[in-house]
């Protein structure tokens, strides 16, 4: 069953990686927090207009990573962060950050080439669980992709899709001689 959820969780934030690294955001805005918030982490005023609803305010971000993009899906809230560091300065910021409450990590798996990490964490309060791929990237630094599961009681409800409707009738056909 563990296995299951690791190949799922691997796979999900490989999808996460490639999908919202081909989105058109030329800004490429640091998601740097702002004020007494950057302790913690939060998103502070400084977070592009589409850093994603719902992103768990004291979730610790890296310091010099640029956000990518970011959505939230259902319960599930994406994004996806750039840095030109190390993947392993990257994994020690979050082992260390990540093993302070309220966070916890789970588990952590290393690719046999230690190219990818993938870390699987909760918050101890709250009902939030997730998981980040850091992937290493030749010579430009790392990617960062974090997916969280919300809670039930936050509002996953999605807005209204546009209908079509059809005639009841097709057109009849036009004879031409």
């Amino acid at each position: 069953m563990n296995l299951r959820i690791l190949i799922c969780a691997a796979l999900l934030a490989a999808l996460l990686t490639i999908g919202l690294a081909c989105g058109d955001d030329d800004d490429g805005g640091t998601a740097t927090p702002s004020g007494s918030a950057e302790a913690a982490g939060t998103p502070g005023p400084t977070a592009p207009a589409n850093f994603p609803q719902d992103f768990p305010e004291d979730f610790p971000l890296y310091p010099s990573a640029d956000f990518d993009n970011g959505a939230r899906i259902g319960n599930q809230v994406l994004a996806s962060f750039r840095t030109t560091d190390s993947r392993a300065d990257v994994a020690e910021f979050y082992s260390e950050e990540l093993d302070t409450e309220p966070w916890q990590i789970r588990s952590e798996t290393e690719s046999g080439n230690g190219l990818v990490l993938l870390v699987l964490f909760a918050r101890t309060e709250g009902g939030i669980s997730g998981s980040m791929t850091l992937t290493a990237e030749a010579g430009t630094g790392t990617a960062i992709s974090v997916n969280f599961t919300v809670p039930e009681s936050v509002d996953t409800t999605l807005p209204p899709v546009a209908t079509m409707t059809a005639s009841a009738e097709a057109p009849e056909p036009s004879e031409t001689e």
